[in-house]
């Protein structure tokens, strides 16, 4: 919860408009009806893993980017990840400013 709040803070100072979803099944929803830039996955969450997120929702063709980050940082973790769909892989704990630099990029 507080990383999530402190990287909602942390965007939108920056300018971005954010969309928090708490589990996987209301992000699959969520998304259904909002199409955002960018959007940013954890590895572990409630109900689903974020590399099972990226799977379906590559398989409904959303070519939305899709960053990780995560407190999972083998080789074999950052492989699984861009493996499922990801673009881009992070983990914790991370620098907001390199953050912040990938998400601009």
């Amino acid at each position: 919860e507080t990383i999530v709040e402190t990287l909602e803070f942390n965007l939108n100072r920056q300018g971005y408009l954010t969309e928090v979803f708490k589990n996987g099944q209301q992000a699959l929803a969520g998304l259904n009806q909002s199409n955002p830039d960018l959007i940013i996955l954890d590895w572990m969450l409630p109900d689903m893993h974020g590399p099972e997120i990226c799977k379906i929702l590559r398989s409904r063709s959303v070519s939305v980017p899709i960053l990780m980050l995560t407190g999972r940082s083998t080789p074999n973790d950052v492989a699984a990840g861009l493996g499922a769909g990801a673009d881009d892989y992070l983990s914790k704990p991370f620098s907001s400013v390199e953050l912040l630099a990938r998400v601009q990029a």
